[in-house]
């Protein structure tokens, strides 16, 4: 399921990244790694600001499609 599915307040444990080569190590210097909760703290459009590793980062939905969580 991909984070974008996740309502405010729901978390979830990343299971994989999709998309090309460079935006999935992007994601991965980020902290977006196999095994880790996120939490989605608010969503606007779309648009979600998450939790994770205790910080907030925002991400665009198209971003957000790519993470893939267990389910």
């Amino acid at each position: 399921m991909p984070l974008t599915m996740l309502k405010q307040g729901q978390s979830g444990v990343i299971k994989e990244l999709h998309g090309k080569s460079a935006a999935v190590r992007h994601l991965e210097e980020l902290g977006f790694v196999t095994g880790e909760n996120i939490r989605v703290i608010s969503e606007l459009a779309g648009n979600l600001i998450i939790e994770l590793k205790g910080s907030r980062l925002a991400l665009n939905k198209v971003t957000a499609s790519r993470i893939i969580l267990a389910d």
